[in-house]
């Protein structure tokens, strides 16, 4: 078990490429992009500015706003995700897109991934938009029609408390967890329901 930040690492190391670029933080790491960015595109300072936010709203919610609804600047941002890891730097959440990548690029991974290994994903109710897209990509590969039998591909268990939500701040919506069936595409006898009634952390009048 482990997190999903630390899963995306691990099918980058074991799939994708074995290097391991040092992690930075995110704001440094946009203004990283958005320079690079700006010197392919000739971006003025305002457009800049307006990028480094759409940017931060694309890497936690995956909203694509006025810069990012342009195709040839999404594939220029995917090679200066590349050009950055080559010189040595990425951070979790792009790690995480580019594991999401290489799945729609190359469902078969995800296949090669599921037969070596289970999944199960604590804390789900604070998994983002990004984060979702991942764990569905692992478990159904290019299928996420859900057009293939359930035996296939049920290699998954979640954990969590819709209730207990603490990062929505960054992206996470506790609603990702109500609707995991339908993120699977499948009928409820597909997916076994246990509920945790018991609390072993406090003393009972707690």
């Amino acid at each position: 078990m482990t997190t999903i930040d630390a899963l995306a690492a691990f099918f980058c190391n074991v799939l994708v490429r074995s290097d391991y670029p040092t992690i930075v933080d995110d704001e440094a790491y946009v203004e990283m992009v958005v320079k690079r960015l700006a010197e392919i595109y000739a971006l003025s300072p305002p457009d800049c500015k307006e990028l480094g936010a759409e940017l931060g709203l694309f890497y936690w919610k995956m909203h694509h706003g006025r810069f990012l609804r342009r195709e040839e600047l999404r594939v220029g941002l995917k090679g200066v995700h590349d050009d950055l890891w080559d010189d040595g730097y990425c951070t979790h959440r792009v790690r995480l897109i580019i594991a999401v990548t290489y799945l729609e690029c190359f469902p078969y991974l995800a296949e090669e991934f599921r037969e070596r290994f289970y999944l199960l994903v604590d804390e789900y109710q604070d998994v983002d938009p990004w984060q979702v897209n991942f764990i569905m990509r692992l478990v159904m590969g290019g299928d996420l029609n859900g057009n293939r039998p359930v035996e296939n591909w049920r290699r998954i268990t979640v954990v969590g408390d819709d209730d207990q939500s603490i990062y929505e701040f960054r992206g996470a919506d506790p609603a990702i967890m109500k609707s995991f069936q339908q993120h699977l595409k499948i009928d409820l006898h597909g997916i076994r329901f246990v509920t945790l009634g018991t609390n072993y952390r406090t003393i009972q009048p707690m």
